[in-house]
């Protein structure tokens, strides 16, 4: 399951799930034992198979948690209640993540792990940055920061840069 996606219970009793088998979308009490399956279907042929019947069901759900972007907030996009924001005009919460957990009048309600709340326009949230566009920038700011060099009276053009960005890549593990 990707970083994207929790699981939501949507019947029965959600402690089912808690037993040492976590995968599945349906759990089922055998006496003492808790079993997980893949579907009601899978469920039904097991019990059909055993002659057993279980005592509780759960069954649960993926459920995709929103995203908001860089490229979803440069394309006009709004942030979706439930996803993931960094607050950016209060000094006592600035770069702080947070919930949004609602919108009304273009204001966004936004709760922070401490469990206190405000009320923010667009202009003072920007999406958490995830981690291929930290990766990005950081290496922006590495071959920029080499343009200012002065090699020989000059500074590092930009033919050099593709070599700064291997350098740059080979430094951090990768490629």
């Amino acid at each position: 399951m990707d970083a994207n996606a929790k699981f939501e219970v949507t019947y029965g009793d959600s402690s089912l799930f808690n037993k040492p088998v976590k995968d599945g979308f349906v759990a089922a009490r055998f006496g003492e034992t808790v079993l997980t399956f893949n579907s009601i279907e899978e469920l039904c042929g097991y019990c059909v198979g055993s002659g057993l019947a279980p005592y509780n069901v759960a069954v649960r759900k993926i459920v995709r948690i929103p995203t908001w972007t860089k490229e979803d907030q440069i394309a006009g996009r709004y942030p979706a209640v439930g996803c993931l924001v960094k607050e950016k005009n209060t000094p006592a919460y600035c770069g702080y993540e947070c919930t949004v957990i609602g919108e009304h009048d273009g204001k966004y309600c936004l709760q922070f792990d401490d469990g206190s709340m405000r009320f923010e326009y667009l202009t003072g949230i920007e999406p958490v940055e995830t981690p291929a566009e930290k990766a990005q920038r950081e290496e922006d700011e590495f071959v920029d920061s080499l343009k200012s060099i002065e090699i020989h009276d000059g500074t590092v053009s930009s033919f050099f840069n593709q070599g700064a960005r291997a350098a740059y890549r080979k430094l951090k593990g990768g490629e």
